[in-house]
Order: C-alpha cells, then structure tokens, then sequence
C-alpha cells in the first residue's frame, strides 16, 4: 500500500445504518478537541499562566480596608401595643436592612461629599463622578447573625480610607439621632417630666381641699349654699371653652401661615424656568394632570416607535431623523405644559388652604363666643356668691385649680401615649467600634485577579484548541468520514505499524499469506458489500476503485479486493484505467503489454490481451501501449461493447481508475458501473477533498458503495491498540504481539 507517515490516530465507532439515514452529525466535538488538542491546551495554557497571573498580580492595585461596626439594639413589645412578636422581628430586619442600605446610599453619600475633610482628598478631586467614587468603595452591610452592620472603605490610601469611612459614619450617627429627636424622643422626656411634676401639684392641692373641706363641713358639699354646683359646672364648661379657643387659635395660626406660605410660593413661581416643586404632592398632581398625562403617553409611544425603526432603519435615514424631531417636539410640549399646570397647582393648594382656614376662623369665632357666655355665667354667680366666707371661696379655688391640674395632666398622659405610638422604632443605633485600618494591605483583590487571569489562560488555551479544531480539514477517524457525509465508511484499513503481519509482505496477497491479519479482516469487510450489496443494487457486477488524489492506496485496494474475490471462487477481472501511471500489471509480476486501448482501437481482440495471474481466478488487464491515453474511449461505443463483454464472460470486473479530482477517468466511467469504491488515504486527502469528490458523484448519478478509510493509526484515548491486539491474540490462540501467530497455508 502507498502510505506515508502521519501523527497518531484515534479509533472510534464504525458507521451504522442508523447514521447513514441521518444527517451529518456536528464538525465540532468535545472529546476529540480533549484527545487531539491536549498538548495545544497545555502549552497554550501554560504560556498564558505565565504571563498573565505575574502581570495580575503586579498591576492589579492593593487597597486598606477600614472597618467600622454599628450596633442596632431591638426594641422589646410595648405592652398595649398589638403588633405580634414575629412581626416585629420582621420590622427589625427590614429596619436593619434599610439603614445598611441608607450607609451607603445617595441621602448620607452626599452629606459626606459635603465635608471638608472628603471633599479635599485627592482621589476624591480626580474622580469624574465623586458621588459613584464613594459609592464604589463604600459598603456596608449586615453580619449574618448578629445585631451590627459593618461598614467597610477600600482604598489604596490607608489614611483617605480612614478619613472618608469615619465621616461616614459620623454623617450616619448624626443622622439617626436627628431623625430620633424629630420622632419626638426629645419631647417624649419633656413631657414626662411635666407631667410628674404636675402630679405632685394636685396632691398638694387635693391635701388644701380636704383640710378646707372639714373646716367648712356642710358648706364645702353645697348643702346649705345654694349656688355651688352651678358655679363648679360653669367654671369647668369654661375652661373647656378656653382650652378649645386656644387650641383652634393655634391651629388657626398655623394654617395662615401655610396659607401665605402657598400663596408666595404660587406668586413667585416663574413657569418660563419649570423647576420643579420639592412638594412630592404637587408633582404627582402635575404627573395625574389629564394634559401632561396624554403629553407623556403620545412621547413613550414616540420613543417606543422611534426604536422599532432603529432596528428596521440605518441612523441617520429621514424617517429615524423625522421620529427624533417629533419627540423633541414632544418634549417641549411637556416642557411647557408641566409648568403652567404646576402654577395651577399651587393656586389650586394655596385656595384650599384658605378655605380650611376661613372654615377654622369660624369655629375661632364660636369658641370665642362660648368663652364670653362662660365668663357672663360666671361672672353673674360670682355676684351671688359675694356674701359667702372667704374661706369657701378659697375652697372654690382650690377645687378649680384641682380640676386645672387632673385636665393638664390627662392631656399630657394623652400625649405621651400618643408620642410614644408615633415614635416607636424597631431599633436604636449605636456605635459598636469605631474605625480602624489594619496596617498592612489586604490581597484578596490580586487573589481575584490572579483567579480571574488563571480561568482566563485556561479559556485561551481552549480557545485555541477548538480553532485548531475548527481549522484542521485532516482525516483521521470513520466519524470525520460522518461529519461530512452519511456514505458509510465499508472498511478502515490500519497503517502498516499497526498490522504485525504486513512487515515484509505484499499487502493485497495477505488475504491468501496471512488471513487473520487485520488489514485481511478488512478487505474481507470490503468483500462483503460487494458479495452482500445494499438493497439499491441487487447484484454487483462491476466495481469501480478511485480516489480524491494521488497516494490514498486505490490500487493496492483494488487489487486485493480481487484477490479477495478470486479466492472465493469468482471469476474476476482487473482493469487498469490509469493510462499516464499503470500500475497494477507490476503488482502481479508482469510486463507492460497490449491493453485496453488497443481493445478499444480495434488492434487487438480480447483474448489476445487478458493475461491470468498467478492467483487462480483473477485476470489482469493493463492499459495498454498507445500515447493518446484512454480518457476519450471511455464514452464510445467500443468502451460500452468492451463492458458488457466482460461482465458477461467474468463475475465481477474491477476497474481501477486514476484519481477523481485530478483526472476525469472516473467521472466518465462511474455512472456504467455497478458501484464505487472511494478510498481515502489519512494522510493524503482532506475532508474538502473528500465531499467534492462524493458531490461530484453523486451530481452525476453513480452508486457509492462505501468509502474506504486507509492508513488509520491508533491515538490517545482511542481503542484501536488494543482492538487490534485483541484481534492477534485471538487469532494466534493466545500468542502475543510479540510472538504473532504463523501465517496461513492454503
């Protein structure tokens, strides 16, 4: 056989006809990248490694990480308050949560911005965006178990990481406390306070009115002084007038002053500049307004169209320009629109406000009025009362002052209560540690880097495996055969290293010298699509060898499928068509002769030139002599009188043609035949070489029989080794590879 050395080869699963009545199975496979492409993984790999985790880890920067703690205590269940444990541990780790994302969100972000001390570091200065710089390298976040947030600042400035971190956290501290004053934790004291003292005062008085009580005896109930009752009912009706008047006076004033509060903002605002309103209410009355509304509805559809077009349409074309010009139309209207509704919201507010305030002003007036009635009453029972001791109406004093004091303190009780249900947090915020930098750099930053860089020459290495894959056209396996085409691979013929009894013997005889070889086990595959034929052909008469290009081993193959036939009691002829080349005549030890040109020019007959052979059965038939060649016979007459001929008078003719692809032989004589046999030499043909030759034969309708793989050598992770050393040890009853089997005599 006319094979050349190649790099190892895999062995793989034959074709089965489960693949041939499929499609092509994928040209990219896992395994065979894995098998083929380790050392190119390897080296690549390695070479990436070396270079990319040292620059990793020399450019990749170290950063100081300052580290503070704040400690959020939980707050136990008041005892009138109705919320269930469980949920207020769930309003514990929502309260929690909330205020690690406050830490490093926008609201204390940019009061830290707003220091002096932050806002001079350099690394701050440089920074394009100063409020995305510290929201980069400030996080806080919560300890799994625990009551404390952690607050961390990574820099490769030790002491600008300790700066920044400690004004965050002194921003936070300042922010939380305020936030509790404003709840009322402040006044919450206060009142506490007020209200025991008050306490003390109506104890002191309740003592006065019971000494006084005892002096006066009868009198002090209002027994034999008529008047009494009715003076007590009027002095507490009027002091319930006057706590009304007072508090609708307050709430009078307070509501003029949001009145002339909204009227100045309504009168100042300019509609030509359209700022907004910090008033969340306003805006979202300008956003529901039914003109702004229908205004943002018609710009969202306008965008939405204007990027369907982007996809259909190149930037630039009239019809995108044209959609852009209508949004910014759009645009503007909102623009113009927002702001006179804006102006129409704060009159709006400003005349509601007033109305609340006209509606207050009269009851003002009516609480005024019942002052003034209480007082008359009063005044008028005081004058019937004139005669009596002065001792009853210290009495009288004392009981007012009395009922002064229990009115005070309900009222303070009332909003204490009140406060504290207000107020309640699910936490209170204290500081656990302060900050503090370790001295020394941390390098969990290079350790990513240097990870990343590893998984990165690791991906470089496979990439460059998968393109060598991609790009390697070479044959090596039946499945390289599948991947371009359902022709079944008939046989694989192993390269000579791999057949122990091809040393030193001619390999289309080792059928008859050596028959349990393992390149005989396939001519004998080979045998048997000829003998056993697809259900296309009933019956192969004539048989047709090529080849993509020169040195796939065609002839050899040719010959020893002959060989092969005649051994089996076949009458076979073996034609030689390679004019320019002949080879097949010294294959058998005879001397170029007359041929089939002179057959077909009518010089010679053909009994005069057929020559047997020294295998019984087969029969030679060369070329010929002449200089013009064959190719133009193989369409005449004589060439279709010539075959039928001999597929008459021989059981199976075999022709042996020049390669496919380099001369045109094969093409004219395929379709007359009873099928083709396309051998493939591993070292010699590609996988391209290989699928235009079997378009080329299909396009002009001849039968493939198989293709034939030749020169297969076994590779890393295949079977082929061991296949074949199974396959000797059981043909020589157990003998090694070193000590094969002796050949078979016939």
């Amino acid at each position: 056989m006319t094979r050349h050395s190649s790099v190892a080869f895999e062995d793989t699963e034959t074709w089965s006809p489960s693949q041939a009545a499929g499609r092509p199975i994928s040209s990219f496979d896992i395994k065979r990248i894995i098998v083929l492409r380790l050392p190119a993984f390897l080296i690549t790999s390695t070479i990436a490694l070396v270079v990319l985790v040292p620059l990793a880890w020399f450019l990749t920067p170290v950063n100081y990480t300052a580290v503070a703690e704040i400690r959020f205590l939980s707050v136990r269940p008041r005892i009138m308050d109705t919320e269930s444990s469980a949920s207020i541990a769930g309003s514990y780790e929502k309260f929690v949560s909330t205020q690690a994302a406050l830490i490093s969100g926008n609201t204390i972000l940019q009061r830290v911005l707003n220091d002096p001390q932050v806002s001079a570091l350099p690394q701050v200065m440089q920074a394009p965006d100063r409020l995305a710089f510290l929201q980069e390298h400030v996080r806080a976040r919560q300890k799994s178990g625990t009551e404390l947030v952690q607050l961390e600042c990574s820099l490769p400035d030790r002491d600008a990481a300790r700066t920044i971190l400690d004004v965050v956290k002194n921003e936070y501290l300042d922010y939380a406390l305020g936030q509790e004053a404003y709840a009322g934790g402040e006044r919450l004291r206060i009142l506490v306070t007020e209200r025991d003292s008050r306490q003390k005062d109506l104890e002191l008085l309740l003592d006065q009115v019971n000494t006084l009580q005892a002096k006066l005896g009868p009198i002090a109930d209002g027994a034999t002084t008529p008047g009494m009752s009715e003076i007590g009912l009027y002095r507490e009706s009027l002091v319930r007038a006057e706590e009304d008047h007072s508090r609708l006076r307050l709430e009078l004033s307070t509501l003029e002053d949001q009145v002339a509060r909204a009227n100045e903002m309504a009168d100042s605002y300019s509609t030509e500049s359209g700022d907004r309103m910090e008033s969340g209410d306003i805006e979202r009355s300008v956003d529901a307004d039914p003109r702004v509304a229908a205004l943002t509805q018609e710009l969202a559809r306008a965008k939405s169209e204007l990027a369907m077009m982007s996809a259909r349409y190149k930037e630039g074309q009239q019809a995108v320009e044209k959609q852009k010009q209508t949004i910014a139309a759009i645009e503007s209207q909102v623009a113009a629109t927002k702001p006179i509704v804006r102006k129409e919201m704060l009159y709006a507010k400003a005349k509601a406000l007033e109305e609340e305030a006209e509606v207050l002003r009269g009851k003002v007036t009516e609480a005024d009025q019942r002052v003034t009635k209480y007082k008359q009453q009063l005044d008028d029972s005081a004058k019937r009362m004139e005669a009596q001791s002065g001792d009853y109406a210290s009495l009288q004093d004392l009981i007012s002052r009395v009922d002064e004091r229990r009115t005070l303190i309900a009222e303070l009780s009332k909003q204490i209560t009140d406060l504290g249900l207000e107020s309640k947090a699910p936490a209170q915020v204290s500081l656990a540690s302060d900050v503090t930098v370790p001295a020394s750099p941390g390098i969990a930053a290079k350790l990513a880097s240097v990870l990343l860089a590893a998984a990165a020459s690791f991906g470089i290495g496979f990439a460059v495996a998968a393109s060598k894959e991609l790009m390697d056209h070479k044959l090596r396996t039946p499945d390289d055969i599948a991947r371009i085409t359902n022709v079944p691979v008939i046989a694989k013929i192993p390269h000579t290293s791999e057949d122990l009894w091809l040393k030193g013997s001619q390999p289309f005889l080792l059928t008859d010298e050596h028959v349990h070889s393992a390149t005989a086990d396939q001519l004998r595959r080979i045998l048997t699509s000829v003998v056993y034929p697809t259900e296309e052909s009933a019956w192969v008469n004539s048989i047709l060898f090529t080849s993509p290009t020169r040195g796939d081993g065609k002839t050899t193959l040719a010959c020893s499928l002959s060989v092969a036939l005649a051994q089996a009691n076949r009458r076979v002829l073996l034609v030689d068509l390679s004019h320019r080349r002949p080879d097949v005549e010294s294959r058998f030890d005879l001397e170029p002769a007359d041929g089939l040109l002179e057959i077909l020019m009518g010089q010679r007959t053909f009994d005069e030139v057929v020559r047997e052979t020294r295998v019984p059965n087969l029969y030679v038939l060369g070329p010929g002599r002449g200089t013009e060649g064959l190719a133009h016979w193989l369409v005449s007459q004589q060439m279709v009188q010539f075959q039928a001929f001999a597929e008459e008078n021989f059981t199976h003719v075999v022709f042996d043609t020049p390669p496919a692809l380099l001369m045109s032989d094969a093409s004219l004589l395929a379709p007359r035949v009873d099928g083709v046999i396309l051998v493939v030499g591993v070292d010699t043909s590609n996988r391209g070489m290989v699928l235009r030759c079997l378009q080329d034969l299909e396009r002009i309708g001849a039968v493939t029989l198989g293709v034939v793989l030749n020169g297969i050598r076994s590779m890393r992770g295949g079977y082929l080794k061991e296949h074949y050393d199974l396959h000797y040890n059981y043909a020589g009853h157990g003998r090694s590879k070193e000590d094969p089997a002796e050949p078979a005599t016939h």
